[in-house]
C-alpha cells in the first residue's frame, strides 16, 4: 500500500512539473502578475514547500497508522513537486547569463545530495529496522535545511 502511495505522489510531481511548464496560453490573462509578484511567488513557493516537507515526512515517521502513513507520504509527494521546477527558474532568472551552465550546476547538486542521502541513511541505520527510523529523520531534517538556505536567498534577493 506504501508503494502505491509513492506511486501517486510520484504521478503528482510529474503531472504539476508538467503543468508548469505548460500553462494555458489564457491563464495570465485570468490571473495578472506585476513583475514583483511574479519574482516573488518563486521564492515564496520553496520554503512553503520546504516546511511542509518537513513537515510531514517527520509526521511519517512519527505515525502507526497505515492510512496516515499512506496520505502523509503522498502529501509529502505533493510538497516535493514544486521543489526542483522552482528552483530551476530562480536560478534561471538570477544567471540571465551564463543559464546553462548554472541550472546545470544545481541540477548536478540534486543529484548529488540524492546520491548521498541515500548513502548517509544506509550507514546510520546498518541493518537494523529500528535504526533506519532514525536514520529517515535525516530526510525531515534535510528539508529544515532547506528552510534555511531559502530564507537565506530571500533575504539576498530582496
Amino acid at each position: 500500500m506504501l508503494i502505491f502511495a509513492a506511486i501517486l505522489a510520484i504521478l503528482a510531481y510529474g503531472m504539476i512539473a508538467a503543468m508548469r511548464g505548460t500553462t494555458p496560453p489564457e491563464l495570465p490573462d485570468r490571473f495578472p502578475l506585476t513583475p514583483a509578484q511574479n519574482g516573488t511567488i518563486e521564492v515564496t513557493v520553496t520554503p512553503a514547500a520546504s516546511i511542509a516537507m518537513a513537515a510531514t515526512t517527520f509526521l511519517k515517521l512519527r505515525t502507526n497508522k497505515l492510512t496516515v502513513a499512506i496520505a502523509l507520504v503522498f502529501i509529502a509527494g505533493l510538497s516535493m513537486a514544486p521543489v526542483f521546477p522552482t528552483t530551476l527558474a530562480i536560478v534561471g532568472n538570477a544567471f540571465p547569463r551564463m543559464t546553462g551552465t548554472a541550472i546545470g550546476f544545481v541540477i548536478t547538486c540534486g543529484w548529488a545530495g540524492l546520491s548521498v542521502s541515500s548513502r548517509l541513511i544506509v550507514a546510520i541505520a546498518g541493518g537494523d529496522l529500528l535504526r533506519l527510523k532514525k536514520a529517515m529523520l535525516l530526510i525531515p531534517a534535510s528539508a529544515v535545511l532547506m528552510v534555511g538556505f531559502n530564507l537565506a536567498i530571500w533575504s539576498a534577493l530582496r
